[in-house]
């Protein structure tokens, strides 16, 4: 049986207008909204951590385009942090936050 047939997640969709825990058809507007709340409560992220917290069944093609754009208008800041890992190996990180956070 796959996830989709069990009664359980049949049920709660037969409640819901759309499928369970999903966006039908996210807007630029609900991802910004959904970008700017992640960042409220963890101000320091990665790309991939971001990734999470939008959703992992919304695909970055879809909320990469709006979160460059806030990055561009300047209402999001994406700094580059280089460090050594314990093993020696040298690393770059991309950082997000809310600018002045």
């Amino acid at each position: 049986m796959s996830f989709t047939d069990h009664p359980n997640v049949r049920a709660a969709a037969a409640e819901d207008e759309g499928p369970v825990g999903e966006v039908p058809n996210p807007t630029a507007d609900w991802i910004e909204a959904r970008i700017m709340h992640i960042l409220s409560i963890y101000p320091k992220l990665s790309n991939s951590m971001l990734q999470v917290g939008m959703g992992t069944s919304l695909p970055p093609k879809i909320w990469k385009p709006t979160l460059m754009a806030l990055v561009k208008s300047g209402v999001l800041t994406s700094s580059s942090v280089s460090s050594v890992t314990p093993e020696g190996r040298a690393q770059s990180y991309t950082v997000l936050s809310i600018t002045g956070k």
